[in-house]
């Protein structure tokens, strides 16, 4: 969804609905209907909207023609009174989106939206409105119901931020999905529990004090050099946060048990410890414990009036007095930068990955010292910490040089290389390997192995020039498909998503697949047309998919050797990561 966020927000403008009324929402039980005679809408090259035989559609909802689907207003089995809504993704666009515009809610409120599903997955989602033409569209709750059975899901919604105009609850439906929807409620969320007694959590280093409240908001970040207070104004964004089947939620209050940091959520079901340690120049907070069901944990949302310089890739902010940086201790964390205009620094850790020792440091530090606070984390933390010609590769000068990347470098071709790049290049940076990720000497570049790369590398050298390996990110699939990590047998740490479900059972001899599943997408090598595939059991196969192959037809096969045993109904189709495998 994410990634069609620029085209859904240039459709949406056009479908923003008039205030209706003062009620936060309106036939949330789809009990009031009308029909529409003829075509729902005008189609804008996406289809439209089809409705049930009657033409029955719910009052004060409106049917989104950017993304149509299937609506049917069914009384048979309704939740509680009536009426409910069987909802269908399967327009052109493959999602479909029903919502109501919610002028009744209030800037700066929780809300708890909650719905009761049967039969299907769908999304609970806001479109948010700003007054520079922008669009939001943060989701509430991610629901997965049984086809027998109701189940209420609910999540929390935080109305508004700096130029807010209004909001519409989406139910959103993924392509090739039904589900049926019933008694839709959007609620202001209990008051917060009194926190009468709890003091402001104070967190200090050499260099710089940290004030958070009760409640988890940033309230000072402070250099200790001159006194200024650094911590955005904007209040409404807290320190900390959750998120529970796709839904964000808010933390309660935050509490200070000697050196461990407790994070209350409004669900009191949710909790998290952090461990925090102030060292000379920086702070970490790592977590000790998290309720099993979040989907992930924010350990640090920084916002800072600090904007004259912003570095992403290092996750910084810095002024000519004062900087900050945020930076993951460890591959249980993700440091990012949430705006590239000003300090949103922030980090995060998940369910998926893990969340028990995710670790973040926080750095505050005149902007004299933020370099040497950085190396200090490098240091301290056990991170890389790249040295050059004896210096430390932030600080060496030959970090400027410029670099020729080329694929096809090897013992044959080095020397005419080199005379291109003594031109004004500083590196030359090869590709020595055929496949990942244990990175193989490709043989047809350096036909002595090793020794043939040592040749290259000591010519490069000689000639005044750095030598740079491209590593790809340590991925799995790149090169060749036979790297002995995923073949003959796929290693049993590789992190493996995307699967599919056999229709039929396959032996050994198999050259022809059929899918239960209607929208899976297969990762397809470009050069090849090849797409690496995992079953059960971790066996690696190589599928090629048929002439004109779309998703739900049947797959071919390069070769008869799949290593699926007779019996077996289900394969993996990709490898995201290599977890745990050797470095």
């Amino acid at each position: 969804m994410h990634s069609n966020r620029l085209l859904l927000a240039a459709e949406l403008l056009a479908v923003c609905g008039a205030a209706i009324g003062d009620a936060q929402l309106q036939n949330g039980g789809f009990e009031t209907t009308h029909t529409i005679a003829g075509a729902t809408h005008p189609d804008q090259g996406f289809g439209v909207w089809r409705l049930g035989a009657d033409g029955s559609a719910p009052t004060h909802w409106s049917l989104n023609p950017a993304y149509p689907g299937e609506l049917t207003v069914l009384s048979d089995g309704a939740h509680a009174r009536r009426n409910f809504v069987r909802i269908r993704g399967n327009g052109k666009r493959g999602q479909a989106h029903v919502y109501q515009p919610c002028p009744g809610l209030e800037v700066g409120k929780w809300y708890t939206v909650r719905a009761w599903v049967r039969g299907g997955s769908a999304t609970l989602l806001f479109y948010e409105y700003f007054k520079d033409g922008t669009m939001k569209f943060p989701s509430v709750v991610a629901a997965n119901a049984g086809p027998d059975k109701w189940e209420e899901v609910s999540g929390y919604y935080l109305c508004g931020g700096p130029g807010f105009t209004s909001a519409s609850l989406a139910i959103v439906v993924e392509a090739g999905k039904r589900v049926d929807v019933d008694d839709v409620q959007i609620e202001e969320a209990p008051a917060m529990p009194a926190i009468d007694g709890l003091q402001p959590v104070v967190i200090e280093n050499e260099l710089t004090r940290i004030v958070l409240s009760p409640r988890g908001h940033l309230q000072e970040f402070v250099a200790k050099k001159g006194g200024v207070n650094y911590a955005s104004p904007d209040t409404a964004v807290a320190m900390f946060s959750a998120s529970r089947r796709g839904g964000e939620v808010p933390v309660s209050f935050v509490e200070r048990k000697g050196a461990q940091l407790v994070i209350h959520f409004v669900d009191p079901k949710l909790e998290a410890t952090l461990k925090v340690a102030a060292a000379r120049r920086y702070f970490t907070f790592t977590v000790e414990r998290a309720s099993a069901d979040l989907d992930w944990l924010q350990l640090c949302n920084l916002r800072l009036n600090l904007g004259d310089s912003v570095g992403t890739l290092v996750n910084a902010a810095w002024d000519k007095d004062f900087g900050a940086c945020v930076l993951a201790c460890n591959d249980l964390t993700h440091s990012y930068s949430a705006d590239e205009s000003r300090a949103a620094l922030c980090a995060r850790c998940y369910r998926e990955f893990g969340m028990q020792g995710a670790k973040v440091a926080l750095i505050g530090a005149p902007r004299s010292q933020l370099l040497d606070a950085i190396e200090e984390v490098e240091l301290g933390e056990g991170l890389p910490h790249p040295m050059l010609n004896g210096k430390w590769i932030k600080r060496a000068p030959e970090r400027f040089a410029s670099y020729l990347m080329s694929h096809s470098v090897g013992e044959d071709n080095i020397d005419q290389v080199l005379e291109f790049a003594k031109g004004g290049f500083g590196c030359i940076e090869l590709y020595p390997w055929h496949s990942t990720p244990t990175y193989g000497i490709n043989r047809s570049l350096f036909p002595h192995g090793l020794a043939g790369l040592k040749t290259v590398a000591d010519k490069i050298h000689a000639a005044g020039l750095q030598l740079g390996l491209h590593t790809m990110q340590a991925m799995v699939g790149w090169g060749r498909k036979d790297d002995p990590y995923v073949s003959p047998k796929a290693d049993s740490r590789l992190l493996q998503s995307k699967h599919g479900t056999l229709a039929a059972a396959a032996d050994a001899q198999a050259v022809e697949l059929t899918v239960n599943e209607k929208s899976i997408r297969l990762p397809v090598d470009l050069a090849s047309g090849e797409a690496l595939a995992l079953d059960s059991d971790g066996a690696c196969a190589l599928w090629r998919p048929g002439p004109g192959a779309k998703p739900g037809k049947k797959l071919k096969v390069k070769g008869a050797n799949l290593l699926l045993q007779p019996g077996e109904n289900r394969f993996e189709l990709w490898c995201d990561a290599a977890k745990g495998a050797p470095r």
